[in-house]
Formats: C-alpha cells, structure tokens, sequence
C-alpha cells in the first residue's frame, strides 16, 4: 500500500512538470486537462481564462474557455458550465457584470480526452456541477474552474485535484513574470513603445520577409520637430506628457500587425507589413486627425506641436538591405523637416520621383 501511494506521488509529480515550460496559459491549461484526466476521471472538465490586467498579449490575449470531455459534448454541458460559473460568483466580490461580458467575447476549444470515440447514449440528462474553483492572482480572478460529473468528487481526488491546480497557478505566475521581463527588455518605459534595439531586430526580420515574397513594407519616421522648444518654454515634465500622448495615437491608430517604436528622444519609428506609400499617407491622414482633436497644455495655456514624417516604401524605394532601407525613411524625414514642420515626404530612389505628400 505504501509503495502504491509512492508510486502514484511520483506519477503525480512527474505529471506536474508537464506543465511546465509550454509557451502560454492557453497551452497549460489544454496540458492541464489531459494530465488531470489521467487520475480523475470526470465527464466534463472545462477552465475558463480572463483576460485582464494580469495578463500580457503572449499570455492570454483573449477570454478562453478550454473544455475537455470524456462524454460527448452537448448544448447542456455548455449551459451547466454557466451556471456553475455563475453560482460560484454569486455570494463573491467579483463584478457577475464583468463574467457576463467574458462569455460574450469568448474563444472556445473543445478537447475530446476519451480516445475511444464518444456516444450520444454518453448524455447526462441532468449536468451536475461536481467541483467548482476561483483562481485568483494578486487577489484578481483570472480564472475559474469548472468539472461536470454525475457524482461528488470524493476525497483523494480533490486532493489530486487541488495538486495540480496549485502547480497550474505556480506556472500563470511565473508565465506572468517572464513576460514581464521580456516586455521590460524591448520597450521603451516611458511611451510602451519599442525600445531603437528592438525596432531595428524587428525591421531587420520584416524586411528580410518581404524581400523573400516581394510583398509591400513601409516605415514612417516621425518627428516632434519643436520638441527642444516645448522642453525650454514648458519643461521636460510637458515634453514627457506630450511625447507619451504621441505614443497612445500611434498604438490607437495602427493595426495588430503594425509595430511602433521609439526611435529617438522625440522620434517614433511605424514599421508598416503588407502597406505601401499610399497607405502610409492615409494612415498619416488618422494620425494628424487624431492629433488636432487632442489639445496639450501646461497648466492652463495651449502647448502646440508640430510633427514631420518621413515615408519609405519597399520595393519601391529599391532598398537592398534593412540598413538601406531605414537610411531611406531617415532621408525622407530629413527632407520633409527642411521643407515645414508638418510636412510629409514620401522618399524615391530618382530624385525626379521623392515629393512631398
């Protein structure tokens, strides 16, 4: 008996260290499912997770719902899995307004844990919340835990059960940290925006890829062109302000897929996949909108900027390497500073072509 309890510690330990090292929270919980359902055997075992504050892009970057399924997966399931949600919250301190909007704006993947194939003569009539659990993060749920069973669990396995949900809330938090940590290494601590180093690994990558399929890249350069004005008059608090206001209107105005980046002191870098100038100028059109309708101030008086923006395109700026290309947008800039503070210049390699916008 001894040796038996040994042997399923060590089977449970070993298990545990599956969940270790995968590339998300997403990628735990599905791990999560499986290993469980090697000690405990459930019908229907499903984790929600939150996206929130907790979370980072790579972590979880929407509300997710994993069900494992032992018995075939029916219309009821899904509703007892609500309602076990939504009975474990009730008498907590947890927003049921925030939940509601979790299961509107959600992603589900259902996972077959049976390997025989399932039988509708599997449906339970009655779904019964047999085990329920908040996961909680700094005090913040960031996840919720329900299995669906035609019994109580007993003992043992809540026991097992809770084993593995500790060492699966020990992976979110480190999951967490080393996001951190890697976000800290590339951004920029003032605008969240990515730091020169890692703008220029990321040019370097794109560009490779677009000269590989010959597919549309752009770059934009932008300016604060009286930024050294702003810092004299006003001081480097309303220089910081402003440079961070900057910022939020470039991530608010770009795609998924676009990347911002700090390129200088006053300067970003809009690194641009799959758009050419024409797009720059009518994603420049947004920016400078969005720009008139935000007013700067230092204490009560008006603070007003002036932005330049220089446009390079790949192919048509015959860029052969990225140090080309990144030369091209800073020319273009240069040029367009020269001819007005709010000027943009779309960069050519005939100089009868390079304009301004």
């Amino acid at each position: 008996m001894i040796n038996e309890n040994q042997n399923k510690l060590t089977l449970l330990i070993e298990s545990c260290k599956k969940l270790d090292n995968l590339p998300s929270s997403l990628a735990t919980a599905q791990q999560l499912l499986k290993e469980v359902n090697n000690f405990v055997k459930v019908d229907y075992f499903s984790i929600l997770l939150r996206k929130n504050a907790l979370f980072g892009e790579k972590t979880i970057d929407k509300n997710h719902i994993v069900i494992g399924h032992n018995k075939i997966f029916h219309n009821k399931i899904w509703q007892a899995i609500q309602n076990g949600v939504f009975e474990l919250i009730k008498n907590s301190d947890i927003n049921q307004e925030e939940i509601i909007k979790d299961f509107i704006d959600l992603t589900v993947e259902v996972i077959n844990l049976n390997n025989s194939e399932t039988s509708s003569k599997n449906i339970t009539d009655e779904p019964m919340v047999s085990f329920s659990l908040p996961l909680m993060m700094n005090k913040s749920l960031c996840g919720i835990i329900i299995l669906i069973g035609d019994a109580k669990l007993n003992g043992d396995q809540k026991t097992i059960l809770n084993f593995f949900i500790d060492q699966f809330q020990k992976t979110l938090e480190k999951q967490l940290v080393m996001e951190e940590l890697e976000k800290l290494s590339v951004t920029d601590k003032l605008t969240g925006a990515f730091n020169h180093n890692a703008l220029i690994e990321r040019i370097k990558k794109e560009f490779s890829r677009a000269k590989r399929f010959y597919t549309p890249l752009s770059l934009i350069q932008i300016d604060i062109s009286n930024i050294k004005f702003v810092l004299n008059e006003y001081g480097h608090k309303t220089g910081d302000n402003i440079i961070e206001s900057v910022s939020k209107i470039l991530h608010k105005t770009t795609r998924n897929i676009d990347l911002v980046g700090r390129y200088t002191a006053s300067g970003f870098t809009l690194l641009l996949p799959h758009t050419k100038s024409s797009g720059c100028l009518t994603l420049i059109k947004r920016v400078t909108n969005e720009l008139k309708t935000n007013v700067f101030k230092h204490n009560n008086e008006t603070v007003k900027i002036k932005i330049a923006f220089g446009i390079s395109s790949f192919p048509e700026n015959n860029a052969v390497s990225p140090d080309e290309f990144v030369k091209s947008s800073e020319i273009a800039l240069s040029i367009a500073k020269e001819n007005s503070s709010d000027s943009v210049h779309i960069y050519s390699s005939d100089p009868l072509r390079s304009n301004l916008a």
